[in-house]
């Protein structure tokens, strides 16, 4: 009787680390697409639990210093110094008079008569709305927060725009691709992302 109350606690003490380990925010969703990547970070998870649990137990608990210490290491560093970076961004916007960005001067012209046909798409509970309320939030946040890296355009048949999309992923490096159809009368004709989530 007593070997079985034993091994009843320790089943639920692994049982316990195993639910708090699933809390970590990185451990909820289905973004990890390799087993190798699941095991990296797996094991920071562990590493931070740990921790965790030894300051619970000594708050003055601190890590050992390494040796060998590298002053500014992180995890996330940039590969290039900041004043090596040239992004290629042109100092004044694009002359759309040109017939080069002939494209573009459509679009924008095609923008404002489509812009009925976007409220109602992004009106909440609409008739024609086509997005869950957090999806829409989602898209301005990624917009507010200068994720949206790349737009492309191309004029179809008919009045129809396909634009292409690159966006990038808060809390890791991955990108994001989709294409949205767009008409003066429907917003998004049709539309497709490569993302998990919408």
């Amino acid at each position: 009787m007593e070997g079985s109350h034993k091994v009843q606690l320790v089943r639920a003490v692994v049982e316990q680390t195993i639910r708090v380990l699933k809390c970590f925010k990185i451990m909820d969703g289905n973004k990890i697409k390799t087993a190798a990547d699941f095991e990296e970070v797996l094991d920071c998870v562990i590493a931070l639990h740990n921790l965790r649990v030894l300051l619970k137990g000594d708050k003055v608990f601190d890590l050992l210093p390494r040796k060998f210490a590298v002053a500014g290491d992180h995890v996330f560093k940039p590969k290039i110094p900041q004043e090596d970076v040239d992004l290629k961004i042109p100092a004044d916007a694009p002359d759309l008079s040109k017939p080069e960005y002939r494209d573009i001067r459509d679009f924008k012209g095609f923008l404002a008569a489509a812009a009925p046909a976007v409220k109602n798409a992004l009106e909440k509970r609409g008739p024609d709305c086509i997005f869950f309320p957090t999806v829409k939030t989602r898209g301005q946040n990624l917009y507010n927060g200068a994720y949206v890296l790349q737009l492309q355009l191309q004029k179809e048949l008919l009045g129809v725009w396909t634009l292409k999309y690159v966006v990038g992923a808060s809390y890791s490096y991955e990108t994001h691709t989709g294409y949205v159809q767009m008409s003066r009368d429907d917003a998004a004709v049709r539309h497709i992302c490569d993302c998990y989530s919408g």
